[in-house]
């Protein structure tokens, strides 16, 4: 019984830093939208909390980096891929692990899907319909997609920058455009993750 409670706080834990990250992120793509519109934060917010999820908000966030004018068709590719990745990606994952029914038995963890699905084998199959789909899941998924969340708010946090910059007349600061190390971007996630020291 101690075993399976261990695991199922492990669990928890795993969640819960699921839950604060995309909190961040949320607030970073604020912030992208509050640059884009020389606004202030609380405005920012106003204008996001009105849109249904953060799908919404990264398709107003791509229309906003495309009315700045900025010469660098390169950025805006990669500025709306990166919001493209957040909403279609990121988003649908995150919002499995956090709706999701979860059990766990042991050091073994499942979520249930409990979204319906209608499939068909082949096209002249009756069809079927799927519901409660169990899907196994380890810690390190969990902790994977951490470092992927963790990974787009430093970029989103670029982004927010970069905009500012070119409303000012400067150019984007090229770190979207380079091919940043993994290990530059693992470190900055590392500092995210353990907060700041004291």
């Amino acid at each position: 019984m101690k075993q399976e409670s261990s695991s199922s706080d492990a669990l928890l834990v795993e969640l819960g830093r699921i839950a604060v990250f995309w909190g961040y992120l949320d607030r970073e793509i604020n912030h992208c939208i509050a640059s884009a519109l020389i606004c202030t934060p609380v405005q920012a917010a106003a204008i996001a909390t009105e849109l249904d999820n953060v799908a919404a908000r990264c398709r107003l966030a791509i229309s906003l980096t495309h009315t700045i004018e900025c010469e660098s068709q390169e950025w805006l590719s990669q500025v709306t891929n990166l919001f493209n990745h957040v909403a279609n990606q990121l988003g649908p994952l995150r919002n499995r692990y956090m709706h999701d029914k979860w059990e766990t038995s042991g050091d073994a963890h499942r979520r249930v899907d409990r979204r319906v699905r209608i499939r068909k084998e082949k096209s002249f199959s009756v069809p079927s319909i799927a519901f409660d789909n169990q899907i196994d899941v380890n810690l390190q998924e969990l902790s994977t997609l951490q470092g992927r969340i963790l990974t787009a708010i430093v970029r989103l946090t670029w982004v927010a920058s970069d905009i500012e910059m070119i409303i000012n007349r400067e150019p984007p600061s090229k770190f979207l455009l380079l091919n940043v190390s993994q290990e530059i971007i693992d470190l900055e996630v590392d500092l995210l993750r353990e907060g700041p020291s004291t």
